[in-house]
């Protein structure tokens, strides 16, 4: 995807303004307003139970003039011409009766036992009045009940008349405590409002210079980032980017339509992959849009971006905003580094696996656990196995083998105490611990284990390396029984088997030296110089000539030589040596063997001394004496052939028999 695609600017960011002082003030004046309509209701609700119970109090003071009408209209002679009228009397009366009942329940006072006797005593007065007015009694009996009754009945509304007074004024005195205290908390709350006000706008204040400081630091703290970082709307609009991203699309000539805030996003990577064909525009654009949708909360992509002048890789990022808004998050990380740093561990993983497949030693690695994870191919070829057979089934602390032949400890010495070790072990694939290695083969190996440690010392991994040495075991077994078979043969031959190292110092010497000397082979290993003390000290500067001389001689070397037994008598010694080279070609030392050959030499002085008297008859004889071997070759002619051929015995030696004849 190239960088004119998907790579935006920035642009520049609107101020903040802060509205916190005006939601505070806008709420205090509604706590204010609403507190001061509760006081208003307060103050009206009891300015109607004040006009209420000042309306009780008077209807109960007409009634009780109406009912003093009504008894002065019923106790006067309603005659002709009279003012007073007895049914006008009796409906003042019922009327005054009627609104002081009212009064009594208006005022609430039914439950209490002294207004209920009052109450009985109006419908008593009633009950009585209309008695008297039906009755024949005569007008004087009449009036006589009459005003015992009143009487009783005025007694009772003058009680009744100084309640509703009294309890006027205990409401209005209320009334007014109440509406005190109501603008005492309200002077409170005003005082509190403005303290509130003023505290808050102070802390507001503060807050907004904090918040800022905190703004900036966020937006310097966004610049700093080195990732390329855009923020997109719910619709995928571009509403803010930083720095990174703004250089980015510099560098990169990238347009200013492409880049700023405002843009989409997602119409950007719609329209690369319509007119390029993009698939990454196309999926950045898909995935992005899932995020947007809350389908998916992230989405990433590594995906190349290289320049003409240079090859880079980038890591795109897609996160859902948190919290109540909506949108995306949009990164875009520089990983060239990282990508090149991959490829080079991608070519050394391929190199070291090279050297482990080509290595000639066979070679596993496993887990800080033992179990292996990586084999190469000479293991497999050694052991007749496949990978599949040895990976992630052999485990070293299974493996019987070791236990058996008590190797475990130092195999744990290597994944415990993070040791190299190295040992020899019999290895039989029936025993090492899985099935499926039972078809290997059963060898001798030479093992090596080392470890292998990260950066703090703590043990990642073991490597393993080891050598089959069956040929070389058999090899040796062979040699420790020729060697037996040679110590053997050393030990009962006549000869005196020797072995000199490099400073000509004996390391073993036969038991035959002894026949041969008189010195045991005691006397003569580690005693450089008795070799030479029992040579005859005429033969000595032959024998030094021969250590010095031919001592780096690939091939065998003979001489004979006298030397002096313990007895004090003279032997002659048939010597023969070679020298020896270690696998590096270094030389170490020769080895040979000494043989009495005094009596041989005894036969060939006789034979010598013989020759010499037949040879003195030969060449003294007056008869011609001639020599032949089996190729009838001449080997002497005496000399008196001169005498009888004219022939030098030179001359006759160089014919042939037939030019004899």
């Amino acid at each position: 995807m190239s960088a004119s695609r998907l790579f935006f600017s920035k642009a520049p960011v609107e101020p903040f303004v802060s509205s916190r002082l005006a939601r505070w003030i806008v709420a205090i004046i509604i706590v204010t307003a609403v507190a001061n309509a509760g006081i208003a209701g307060i103050y009206v609700h009891q300015q109607h139970n004040i006009h209420r119970i000042k309306t009780i109090a008077d209807t109960i003071h007409h009634g009780r003039i109406d009912l003093a009408k009504g008894f002065l209209h019923l106790s006067q002679d309603g005659g002709h011409g009279s003012p007073f009228d007895r049914s006008k009397g009796l409906a003042l009366i019922n009327q005054s009766i009627s609104s002081l009942e009212r009064s009594i329940g208006d005022l609430g006072l039914g439950d209490a036992a002294r207004w209920e006797n009052f109450d009985k005593s109006l419908r008593s007065f009633r009950s009585r009045l209309a008695e008297a007015s039906k009755s024949g009694a005569d007008t004087q009996t009449q009036q006589v009940s009459m005003r015992l009754a009143f009487n009783e009945l005025e007694e009772q509304v003058v009680l009744l008349d100084n309640f509703a007074q009294a309890h006027y004024n205990k409401v209005s005195s209320e009334v007014f405590r109440e509406f005190f205290i109501v603008l005492c908390m309200a002077a409170l709350l005003l005082a509190i409002t403005s303290f509130v006000i003023i505290h808050t706008s102070r802390t507001i204040k503060v807050y907004d210079v904090a918040l800022e400081e905190g703004q900036l630091l966020a937006g310097d703290v966004i610049n700093s980032i080195t990732a390329n970082i855009a923020v997109l709307d719910r619709n995928g609009d571009i509403i803010a980017v930083n720095e990174a991203w703004m250089q980015f699309a510099r560098e990169n000539d990238c347009p200013e339509r492409d880049a700023y805030v405002g843009t989409n996003y997602l119409k950007v990577c719609e329209e690369a992959h319509r007119r390029d064909g993009d698939e990454l525009a196309a999926q950045v654009m898909q995935s992005s849009q899932s995020v947007l949708e809350g389908t998916e909360t992230t989405f990433s992509i590594e995906y190349p971006c290289h320049s003409p002048n240079k090859e880079r890789w980038f890591y795109m990022r897609a996160a859902r905003l948190r919290g109540k808004g909506t949108g995306v998050v949009i990164t875009h990380a520089d990983i060239t580094g990282r990508k090149r740093a991959e490829e080079e561990i991608k070519a050394i993983n391929v190199f070291l696996d090279r050297v482990i497949d080509m290595a000639p030693f066979a070679m596993w690695i496993s887990d800080k656990k033992g179990t292996v994870i990586r084999v190469n191919r000479s293991l497999c070829e050694s052991i007749n196995l496949t990978e599949d057979n040895i990976v992630g089934k052999y485990n070293v602390f299974n493996d019987v083998n070791l236990k058996n032949q008590g190797i475990m400890t130092t195999v744990q010495r290597a994944f415990e105490e993070h040791e190299t070790v190295r040992f020899g072990v019999f290895w039989k694939a029936a025993e090492a611990g899985h099935d499926d290695l039972r078809g290997g083969h059963d060898m001798h190996i030479d093992v090596s284990m080392f470890p292998i440690l990260d950066s703090k010392g703590e043990l990642l991994y073991v490597v393993c390396q080891w050598v089959d040495i069956t040929e070389l075991k058999h090899a040796e077994q062979a040699l420790k029984k020729s060697a037996h078979q040679y110590r053997l043969l050393a030990q009962n031959t006549s000869d005196w088997i020797f072995f000199f190292d490099k400073d000509f110092n004996i390391t073993y010497s036969s038991p035959s030296v002894e026949n041969l000397t008189g010195y045991t082979a005691e006397e003569f290993i580690g005693n450089r110089d008795k070799f030479l003390e029992i040579v005859h000290p005429d033969d000595r500067p032959m024998v030094e000539e021969h250590r010095q001389h031919d001592s780096l001689c690939l091939d065998k070397t003979e001489i004979e030589y006298r030397i002096f037994h313990k007895d004090g008598s003279v032997r002659w010694i048939g010597h023969i040596c070679k020298s020896v080279f270690d696998e590096n070609g270094q030389y170490v030392g020769r080895q040979g063997a000494n043989r009495d050959i005094s009596a041989r030499k005894q036969v060939e002085e006789s034979l010598r001394r013989s020759e010499e008297h037949y040879r003195l008859i030969a060449d003294n004889t007056a008869d011609t004496i001639t020599l032949l071997d089996m190729n009838l070759k001449r080997t002497y002619v005496s000399p008196s052939i001169f005498r009888l051929r004219g022939y030098t015995v030179a001359e006759t030696m160089s014919h042939s028999l037939a030019e004899a004849l």
